[in-house]
């Protein structure tokens, strides 16, 4: 593999995850700061609510979605014509918005029905329904999103998600602590920010591509896109079912049944930090750009994929241990007591998240060959794995059985995507790097929990130097190879002048 070709797609990588990380960062900094706000004006057991009414709105805004936004990439890469490209976009703008405009009025009708299912009381049925509203525009505006991901348009998209951030946060402030709304005052500002999101997003691209949306791009992106959304569904099931679950196999009161509800959902909260400060900046600009590597194909290209995946997950791996290690002390001195003990899920959350990254980079040859049908069964099975494994974990260990029961369901769910993909389009994944990655990252922060000091800023500031040791301890085990160490020296030996006699070219290295 060509050592420059890689580090200029690493730093391509590195420089538009960057950028992507901005609004995400933005966003967890602002709701870190508000937090104490928010557990001071919302209880656990209307936390609980809120979460589980959460899951709903998420899996109706995937089921409405018809996966035709996760196939617009396949399909745009695959086209060369400027017009069709233009007509292929329209039509993924439209399309779902039409075809699902009379299936969520439908749902929003039946959504008093659906409050004895999800365990939640009558009073929450006109809260449900302003949800399900909500959920439409959140799909019309992802789509969107996904286009300006698609065309490399990082600072336009940074813009987006900032202004909704500020306008998001704003609202919540009003009606959470000014008007006194709690729940429902996070509802309203949730449904007045999306909808006018997606109104913005979808007239601007369309006056932007001016192409009338064609049927027979429609037969295509639904025939690739439909297998896909059971494959989602039951992602966000294996994600967020976990609150369902407990709200009816913990056995207790129902207030301390949605009291637990709420921790686990804040544990998951923090947890996810993961998947939203590295993934989802990440795959903002590497799903489409590896869709398009891929199209091209080559040893090249194939081992340029496989090694992009190694170090996105090493990152990955970094930020989930540094959370996984100070989250106890950090909510000893951030939040109110009684969210103390949501620090017990945030380890299993989090390494879930980790697993769960490498799903995007295992699933290039399924998406390539058009295989997608496999991702339903796939999806299917691993869900089924984590209903058992909380039917049997919950009523002996509680949420923490739910959280280990995510982590079962999402790395045997990525271990069957890696089986089907390499078959269609084999590439030459790092396996055994991965491996050793994650028993150093275990094993430092199984040393952090041995670490006990009375004084809760000594505590924390010990136990996230352990976090931090994963880098020195991968280096001493071997995990780098010859040329990513010439290539560390050489980057130091650039800012350290007693350095520059130990520089070596990594040319000179055998990779």
């Amino acid at each position: 593999m060509s050592n420059q070709s890689l580090k200029s797609e690493v730093k391509s990588v590195g420089r538009h995850s960057l950028i992507y990380l901005v609004g995400p960062a933005l966003s967890k900094i602002v709701g870190f700061i508000l937090i104490p706000v928010y557990t001071r004006f919302i209880a656990p057991d209307e936390f609980g609510v809120m979460s589980i009414v959460d899951v709903a709105m998420t899996l109706t805004m995937m089921l409405l979605s018809m996966g035709i936004g996760d196939s617009m990439a396949r399909f745009y890469y695959a086209e060369t014509c400027p017009l069709e490209r233009r007509r292929l976009v329209s039509t993924v703008l439209l399309g779902p918005s039409l075809i699902s405009l009379p299936l969520i009025l439908l749902i929003v009708w039946l959504a008093g029905a659906a409050c004895p299912w999800l365990g939640v009381g009558p009073q929450y049925e006109p809260y449900l329904r302003i949800a399900m509203l909500a959920a439409w525009c959140s799909m019309l505006t992802e789509v969107g999103m996904a286009y300006l991901r698609m065309q490399y348009f990082a600072k336009t998209f940074v813009a987006v998600v900032t202004a909704q951030i500020v306008a998001t946060v704003s609202l919540n402030l009003m009606f959470v602590v000014v008007w006194q709304q709690g729940i429902w005052g996070i509802l309203y500002s949730t449904l007045i920010v999306q909808a006018i999101l997606a109104v913005a997003l979808t007239v601007g691209i369309l006056w932007v591509n001016h192409a009338r949306p064609a049927i027979h791009h429609l037969r295509h992106l639904l025939a690739f896109g439909l297998p896909l959304v059971p494959s989602v569904v039951t992602l966000q099931l294996s994600n967020y079912l976990n609150p369902l679950m407990i709200r009816w196999c913990v056995i207790g009161d129902p207030i301390s049944v949605l009291a637990q509800v709420g921790l686990f959902s804040a544990g998951q909260k923090i947890g996810v930090v993961v998947n939203r400060f590295v993934t989802v900046p990440f795959n903002a600009f590497w799903r489409p750009r590896r869709m398009e590597l891929a199209m091209q194909d080559g040893p090249e290209v194939r081992k340029i994929l496989a090694r992009i995946c190694t170090y996105s997950t090493l990152v990955s791996a970094q930020v989930a241990l540094l959370i996984s290690v100070s989250v106890e002390d950090g909510l000893r001195l951030c939040v109110d007591e009684r969210y103390w003990s949501a620090y017990q899920v945030v380890p299993l959350i989090a390494m879930a998240y980790v697993v769960l990254g490498l799903e995007h980079h295992f699933s290039t040859g399924m998406y390539r060959s058009r295989r997608t049908i496999w991702a339903t069964w796939i999806g299917l099975i691993s869900l089924l794995t984590m209903v058992v494994a909380n039917i049997v974990l919950l009523p002996r260990t509680g949420m923490v059985g739910a959280a280990f029961s995510s982590l079962l369901a999402i790395s045997l769910r990525v271990g069957m995507i890696y089986a089907v993909s390499q078959k269609a389009y084999s590439i030459p994944f790092e396996i055994k790097r991965l491996v050793i990655l994650g028993i150093a990252a275990v094993a430092l922060y199984s040393m952090s929990q041995w670490v006990y000091i009375d004084a809760t800023e000594m505590s924390l500031a010990a136990r996230t130097g352990c976090g931090l040791l994963l880098l020195p301890t991968l280096w001493v085990c071997g995990f780098f190879h010859a040329s990513e160490r010439a290539t560390v020296w050489e980057a130091l030996a650039k800012h350290v002048a007693f350095l520059g006699p130990y520089r070596q070219s990594p040319a000179d290295c055998d990779r």
